[in-house]
């Protein structure tokens, strides 16, 4: 895709690229809906604590493995039904795991803009093979990006440095060409460690305007 170039504010440089992650930024993340309906399936001491197993995700070393490509589906699944008891068919897990995203409209309408603008829109996200690329089948309104620079395939995840640097080489651009959105403060603090201008996404309003500076908007 050609992406014409974008002046930054102030004239210190061209900067052409929007680098997005996924979850917490274009779609909100809410492990409550899944983790309800996974607890009427799995073992007693898990069936009436939502919260227990939304933590258990959150804190699982597998789950940063799957996400790195470093076991499959399969592996990761097994290892959800020997830590919760969970009862239901890998369909089912699947289908009620991805039920945590919900798309941000704003966030959609305003990176929808920046594309229109000109900019290139990539996806940098730490994510698995369960969740991309069925997400933008399920939701073809973010589906507006010229590439995605992906964990699972990168085979690391932010905010490790090397994820920056293989991210920046699939895309043959320099990091002063690009702006990073993430709603994790330590996937910032390392794209700034790489040289790349970050902007960390708490609500929609600030980050957009945030984003519309750097790129002089």
């Amino acid at each position: 895709m050609c992406v014409p170039e974008v002046m930054a504010e102030g004239g210190s440089g061209s900067i052409r690229y929007l680098l997005s992650d996924l979850g917490g930024v274009v779609v909100r993340l809410d492990l409550a809906r899944p983790a309800a309906l996974m607890g009427s399936r799995c073992r007693p001491s898990w069936r009436k604590n939502p919260a227990r197993i939304r933590r258990a995700f959150a804190e699982d070393r597998l789950l940063e493995q799957y996400e790195r490509g470093q076991i499959s589906r399969v592996e990761f699944l097994a290892h959800v039904r020997r830590r919760t008891g969970f009862s239901g068919t890998d369909e089912e897990f699947v289908a009620i795991w991805r039920r945590m995203f919900r798309p941000d409209d704003e966030m959609i309408r305003a990176w929808r803009q920046m594309v229109g603008r000109g900019v290139g829109l990539w996806y940098w996200s730490n994510t698995s093979e369960m969740h991309v690329p069925w997400i933008f089948d399920a939701f073809p309104e973010i589906a507006i990006h010229a590439g995605a620079v992906l964990s699972y395939q990168l085979g690391v995840t932010k905010p490790d440095l090397r994820f920056y640097r293989l991210g920046l080489e699939a895309m043959g651009a320099a990091p002063e060409q690009c702006v990073f959105v993430d709603d994790d403060l330590n996937n910032c603090i390392a794209a700034e460690a790489c040289g790349i201008r970050s902007v960390h996404h708490v609500e929609p309003r600030r980050t957009i305007a945030s984003v519309h500076r750097h790129f002089g908007f």
